[in-house]
C-alpha cells in the first residue's frame, strides 16, 4: 500500500508540477491586460473667430453718453464694423486666420487708429482632437511635437502701453500658442485634470520648437472616459494713438501621438 501510495503521489507531483511549468510558459492575462496602446493624432478640429475694425475709446463713449449725444443721428462705430474705404488709407484693421486639419494655423492682427476712433484686430484659431479611448483608461500621456516659427508682435513705446495712461491711448500687441486642453470626463461623473509637462511650457510667447506633453487622470483612482486635446493660436493688435501695431502666431504639429494606460 505504501509503495502504490508512494506511486500515486510521485504522479500528482509530477502533474502538477507540469501544470506549474504550464503556467509559467503562458501568456499572463493579468500583464496581457496591463499593455498600453499607442493611438496617432493626425486630423485635428478647426474652430475660427476673428474681429477687425474700429472701437470707440472709453473717455469719448462717456463724454458722449452724458450729453445724451447718443443716437441714431449721431452712431457709434462697432467692433468689427470696418471703415469706409475712403478711411482705410489712414485708419485700418485686419485679420487673417489660414489654418488646416492636419494641424498647422497661422494668424495675423494688425492695425493703426488715434484718439477718436481706435482700430482692434484679433484672431483664435483653435485645432481640437479627441482622443480614442475603446475604454476606461487609468491615465492617458499624449505627446506633441511642435514648431512656432512667427510668435512676434510690434513693439509698443513705453508712454503708449495699456495703463500708462488713462482712460487713452492704449496700444497693445500679443501672440500667444497655447496648449489647454479641456477637463477630462472620468468613469464616476467628475471631471480630472489635463497636465502639461514639462510644468510651464503650455503657453508660449516666442519662436521655439521642442515638444509638450500632456498627463491626463482622475485625481481620485477613477477610470478616464474621455479627454481632448485643444491648442490654441492667437493674436490681437489694438491701436488707439497712431501707433501701427502688428501681430502675427502659427503653430505647426506633426508626430501627435496618445499612449493609452488601461
Amino acid at each position: 500500500m505504501r509503495a502504490r501510495g508512494a506511486a500515486f503521489s510521485m504522479r500528482v507531483v509530477g502533474v502538477a508540477g507540469g501544470i506549474a511549468l504550464l503556467l509559467l510558459l503562458l501568456p499572463s492575462t493579468a500583464s496581457a491586460a496591463g499593455t498600453s496602446t499607442v493611438e496617432s493624432i493626425s486630423t485635428f478640429g478647426v474652430t475660427t473667430t476673428q474681429c477687425a475694425g474700429p472701437t470707440v475709446p472709453l473717455e469719448v463713449g462717456i463724454s458722449e453718453s452724458l450729453s445724451g449725444q447718443i443716437g441714431n443721428n449721431n452712431p457709434v462705430p462697432s467692433d468689427c464694423t470696418p471703415l469706409p474705404s475712403e478711411l482705410s488709407s489712414i485708419q485700418y484693421a485686419s485679420v487673417t486666420t489660414p489654418s488646416s486639419a492636419s494641424g498647422t494655423a497661422t494668424v495675423s492682427a494688425r492695425s493703426l487708429g488715434d484718439t477718436v476712433v481706435g482700430e482692434e484686430a484679433y484672431g483664435v484659431v483653435e485645432l481640437d482632437a479627441s482622443i480614442p479611448l475603446s475604454s476606461p483608461a487609468s491615465s492617458v500621456e499624449v505627446t506633441i511635437p511642435y514648431t512656432t516659427s512667427g510668435l512676434s508682435w510690434s513693439t509698443v513705446p513705453a508712454n503708449q502701453a495699456c495703463g500708462a495712461t488713462f482712460p487713452v491711448p492704449c496700444d497693445e500687441a500679443q501672440a500667444v500658442v497655447s496648449f489647454g486642453p479641456p477637463l477630462p470626463k472620468c468613469a464616476d461623473g467628475t471631471y480630472g485634470f489635463g497636465i502639461p509637462t514639462p510644468a510651464g511650457i503650455n503657453r508660449l510667447t516666442g519662436p521655439s520648437s521642442g515638444t509638450v506633453g500632456i498627463h491626463y487622470y482622475c485625481p481620485d483612482g477613477s477610470d478616464l472616459v474621455s479627454a481632448q486635446l485643444a491648442v490654441e493660436v492667437y493674436a490681437e493688435a489694438d491701436s488707439d494713438s497712431g501707433h501701427a501695431e502688428n501681430a502675427s502666431a502659427n503653430v505647426q504639429m506633426t508626430g501627435v501621438t496618445a499612449t493609452i494606460n488601461p
